[in-house]
């Protein structure tokens, strides 16, 4: 009972000073659409009509998740941040009979925030309408973020649709959602919750004229500018998914941020992430070469495809995504020759982080093919560390390696590698005190992690399955071939231990992919204490070319006691042989 009469306390609070804000509010620029981009976007809604669930008052679909944050498996579910997006398009079409949807559906995602002062979640929703935010593991903080955002947009540009009782309740929605941002004060190494948290911060100190909040997210901005130009990029390096988060909250506050300063340090910003992209853009097969920091598939999704191409050919009819029909991106011109010629050779060495742990990427670029590798980096299910593509924009293949306890990826196993043009010599180890699943949420205890199977695997995906070519050569001191696509792929593991396993190599495939993989363990569910293990680890060579290289250099092993050196031509790398200490 006391921490609801503090909730329904803070609320009137909270009411009382966005209603005086109402006197105070300065002009922010608004989004004026012209009629073909309001005839596109009713097309569009169109598609989606049958995705509206009206008993809800949300948006309905088939659950899908990253694989953390929620309990839920499977079913239909209503998604909080999804049904914002869709009754700002609803607004922004400008039909009444679509007005009263939307405001429909605002009341009740802003139902579903945590008002709650005294709770740990205040000012966050929940991901879906199905899980509450008691029921999820964990809470996702983020929500503040990506809600506010949307309802900060549905406010300044449609404030005159909505009633006044509605308008307040969103105000005091935003301004707690804000609050939660500012308590959290995620640091300038999450790259685009830096980004994004900075934009609410600071819109809606500006909208309310709240100088703590617009003052902390000048100060939040200035802090991962910093940060970002000394590491020398972005820590979230090179991510077809979040990359493209952070090119939209930028050109968001070009739109709406009107401090000049600001404005400086966001277009230097917005310049750098588009270079990264370009640099990384594989025009023959139209795919984000890797290596990425972050990313949720391997080929490209259409509706980022189509951003960038509609950024280099600003086509008003067509609706691509939320926000590129609301703030178009604007590509550098001394970059379009990155999106547009096929015939480029280049090696693109990124320093993505300057300190501890250093992130160093290396990209070669051919009209073949392309393929990239960190220097170090986890092997979350996220991480693409070393990814190749070839072939056509229609006819895309795919090399990707994973390491994987139980068929998914193990946050514990840690990459290694160095790369010379299309040669790269990597090694994979471990640690004991890393993530299972995730890098952070669900943490190995004492080393010890169970498994009915864990494996090194070299995945192919893509066009091509149907006529896919393995040559296998003998055990781990021999090549591997593959014939893909018109691709040769030679793969050398002449080194794998996992404590006193017996190491196999196994070959398969399934609708969607291939496989040659190195098995550590596989059997009984067991506990495996990697504290205890004295050597888990294996190194690799990988090489690709339109034709089978035959003078390919010898490869060399030196045993360093703790350590594994690999020499394979002018490429050497150390590895660690026996599971360690993440610090």
């Amino acid at each position: 009972m006391k921490f609801k009469l503090i909730s329904v306390i803070f609320y009137f609070i909270s009411l009382c000073a966005t209603a005086q804000s109402d006197i105070k509010r300065i002009s922010i620029n608004k989004i004026i659409l012209t009629s073909k981009q309001k005839s596109a976007l009713r097309k569009e809604l169109e598609k989606v009509e049958k995705g509206y669930d009206r008993e809800a008052k949300m948006l309905v679909s088939r659950f899908g998740s990253p694989g953390y944050h929620t309990t839920l498996k499977e079913g239909n579910i209503h998604s909080t941040f999804s049904s914002l997006g869709y009754s700002l398009e609803l607004l922004d079409a400008d039909i009444d009979s679509l007005t009263e949807r939307a405001k429909l559906i605002i009341d009740k995602v802003v139902s579903l925030q945590d008002t709650n002062p005294s709770s740990k979640n205040f000012g966050i929703w929940p991901w879906f309408l199905e899980e509450p935010l008691e029921k999820m593991s964990p809470p996702d903080p983020n929500w503040a973020d990506f809600c506010s955002k949307r309802l900060l947009e549905i406010i300044i540009n449609h404030r005159d649709k909505l009633s006044n009782k509605l308008s307040v309740r969103v105000d005091s929605a935003i301004l707690w959602a804000a609050r939660a941002i500012q308590k959290r004060n995620v640091g300038p190494s999450y790259t685009n919750i830096s980004v994004m948290g900075s934009f609410v911060t600071i819109t809606a100190g500006d909208y309310y004229k709240d100088n703590n909040l617009y003052e902390y997210g000048i100060q939040r901005l200035t802090r991962f500018y910093s940060y970002t130009i000394k590491e020398g990029g972005f820590t979230e390096y090179n991510s077809p998914t979040y990359n493209m988060v952070v090119v939209e909250e930028l050109n968001r506050m070009r739109f709406y941020v009107t401090n000049a300063e600001v404005q400086k340090l966001v277009n230097e910003l917005y310049a750098k992430m588009w270079r990264e992209i370009a640099l990384h853009f594989h025009v023959p097969t139209l795919q984000w070469a890797g290596p990425h920091s972050r990313s949720y598939s391997n080929i490209l999704n259409a509706s980022t495809t189509a951003i960038i191409k509609n950024a280099i050919l600003k086509q008003e009819d067509k609706i691509f995504s939320l926000d590129d029909y609301r703030y178009p991106n604007t590509i550098p011109d001394s970059l379009k020759y990155y999106f547009t010629d096929a015939k480029q050779i280049r090696c693109v060495v990124d320093t993505f982080k300057a300190t501890q742990p250093i992130y160093i990427g290396t990209t070669y670029v051919t009209p073949d093919y392309v393929i990239g590798s960190i220097n170090q980096c986890d092997m979350w299910n996220q991480r693409r560390n070393l990814i190749a593509y070839w072939g056509s924009s229609a006819e895309v293949s795919v090399l990707q390696v994973r390491l994987l306890r139980d068929f998914y990826d193990f946050s514990s196993a840690i990459f290694r590698s160095v790369q010379k043009g299309n040669k790269v010599v990597a090694g994979v180890s471990f640690i004991t005190d890393g993530g299972n699943t995730h890098p952070s949420l669900d943490k190995v205890i004492n080393g010890t992690v169970k498994a009915r199977d864990i494996r090194l695997r070299f995945e192919l995906n893509g066009y091509g399955l149907n006529d896919l070519k393995l040559k296998k050569l003998g055990e781990f001191s021999d090549y591997t071939h593959i014939k893909m696509n018109g691709m040769d792929i030679s793969l050398i593991v002449p080194f794998a231990v996992f404590g006193n396993n017996t190491i196999t190599w196994d070959y398969g495939s399934s609708k969607n992919a291939a496989w040659v993989d190195v098995v550590f363990y596989s059997g009984p569910t067991i506990d495996i204490n990697l504290a205890q293990i004295e050597k888990a680890a294996a190194v690799m060579a990988i090489t690709l070319s339109k034709k089978m290289e035959s003078n390919l250099p010898e490869l060399a092993l030196k045993n360093l006691g703790n350590d594994l050196q690999i020499s394979w031509g002018d490429l050497q790398l150390s590895s660690p042989l026996k599971p360690y200490k993440s610090k």
